[in-house]
């Protein structure tokens, strides 16, 4: 297994540690998703440490090239969809399927996401939008004007598809 970053897996175990207590069945929680939580113990303060310093730099990095954009528009995942009872896109990357909006919680900017399409199985593909840091009515305004040139009435998920 590819190892995670250390923020993550960081993160992960202080939110494992305070679930209520749950058994050892492979429905209380994906068993997975616990050995990978479990796994931030192995960090030491200093990791953490060192970790959030790069995630700070990204930060700066992603908020410089955000200059001169009101909103970005991207999808909000790199896959339609992956396996329920998997716990990602990828083991080897378990967050690989953040790639287009974990930055944006790291950066606190607010970001929606719409449906715009469905693909020959009938899953919604996701269109995400992006603005700057406390502009959550732009962010919606845009989500609105998106939702509003859709070629199809929303009526997922309430009425199934084939």
């Amino acid at each position: 297994m590819r190892r995670s970053t250390c923020s993550s897996r960081c993160a992960a175990i202080s939110r494992y540690a305070s679930l209520p207590p749950h058994g050892d069945t492979a429905r209380d929680i994906n068993p997975y998703v616990r050995a990978w939580c479990l796994g931030g113990a192995k960090h030491s303060g200093a990791d953490l440490y060192r970790a959030l310093g790069q995630i700070a730099k990204m930060k700066a990095a992603l908020l410089a090239a955000f200059e001169g954009w009101d909103y970005v528009i991207a999808p909000t995942l790199p896959v339609v969809n992956f396996p329920a009872e998997e716990p990602g896109v990828s083991r080897e990357m378990p967050l690989a399927h953040t790639l287009f909006t974990a930055m944006f919680n790291q950066t606190c900017q607010p970001a929606s996401t719409v449906c715009m399409a469905f693909d020959s199985r009938h899953l919604p593909i996701g269109v995400q939008v992006t603005g700057h840091r406390f502009d959550d009515l732009g962010v919606l305004q845009v989500t609105k004007a998106l939702e509003d040139m859709r070629s199809f009435a929303m009526d997922w998920p309430f009425k199934p598809r084939p």
